[in-house]
C-alpha cells in the first residue's frame, strides 16, 4: 500500500511538472470608447479604448506592476505586411489611446494585444481583441486654392471703374457748364 501510495505521488509531481504554468489572473476584456469615423488613407485618427481585467477591473500594469503597452495591429487584406501602433494610457486608469495612420485605401484587418494578458473575446480566449474590418477611403482631395480673380477680369473692373468715373465728371461738367449758360440765356430774353 506505501508502495502505491508513493507511486502515485511519483506521477503527481510528474504530471504537475510537465503541466504548462496557469496564469491565474491572466485574461482581459478590451472595450473600445467608439469605433473609427470614416478613415481615410493617410489620414491620423485616434482609438480609444480600456483594458478590463476578468472583464470589470480596469488595469494599466500587468500583476507584476510593469506599465501595460498594448499594440493596436492592422493588415490590409490581401497583403503581407502588418502595421503596429503602440497606445499609451491616457486618462483613467485602464484607459488608453492610440495613433493610428493606414496609408493605402481598402479593408484593413485590426486588433489590440495587451501582453502578457490573454483577450476573451465573444466566445474564445486568443492574443488579441479582433474588430470588424475598416474600410479605409481613398485620401481625401487636397483642398483647392481660393479663387483668384482673372486678370482680364480685373482690368476690365478697373475699366469700367474709370469709365464710370469719367461719366461722372462728364456729367458735373455738363451740369456746370449748364448753369452758365442760363444767366446768359435769362439776360438774352
Amino acid at each position: 500500500m506505501v508502495r502505491r501510495l508513493l507511486i502515485g505521488l511519483v506521477a503527481l509531481a510528474a504530471l504537475l511538472a510537465l503541466a504548462a504554468p496557469a496564469r491565474a489572473g491572466g485574461w482581459a476584456l478590451i472595450t473600445l470608447d467608439a469605433l473609427p469615423p470614416d478613415v481615410r488613407a493617410g489620414q491620423a485618427f485616434q482609438v480609444g479604448f480600456v483594458i478590463l481585467q476578468h472583464g470589470q477591473t480596469p488595469v494599466s500594469h500587468d500583476w507584476d506592476g510593469r506599465t501595460l503597452s498594448p499594440t493596436l495591429l492592422a493588415q490590409r487584406q490581401g497583403s503581407a505586411e502588418q502595421l503596429q501602433f503602440v497606445a499609451r494610457q491616457h486618462g483613467a486608469v485602464g484607459h488608453f489611446i492610440v495613433d493610428v495612420t493606414l496609408p493605402i485605401e481598402g479593408v484593413w484587418e485590426w486588433s489590440i494585444a495587451a501582453a502578457p494578458f490573454y483577450i476573451q473575446t465573444t466566445a474564445q480566449t486568443d492574443d488579441a481583441a479582433h474588430f470588424e474590418p475598416l474600410a479605409v477611403l481613398p485620401a481625401a482631395a487636397a483642398n483647392p486654392a481660393p479663387e483668384q480673380p482673372l486678370p482680364l477680369l480685373g482690368s476690365a473692373r478697373q475699366a469700367l471703374g474709370g469709365a464710370g468715373a469719367l461719366l461722372l465728371l462728364a456729367a458735373a461738367g455738363l451740369a456746370w457748364a449748364a448753369q452758365r449758360a442760363r444767366p446768359q440765356r435769362a439776360a438774352a430774353d
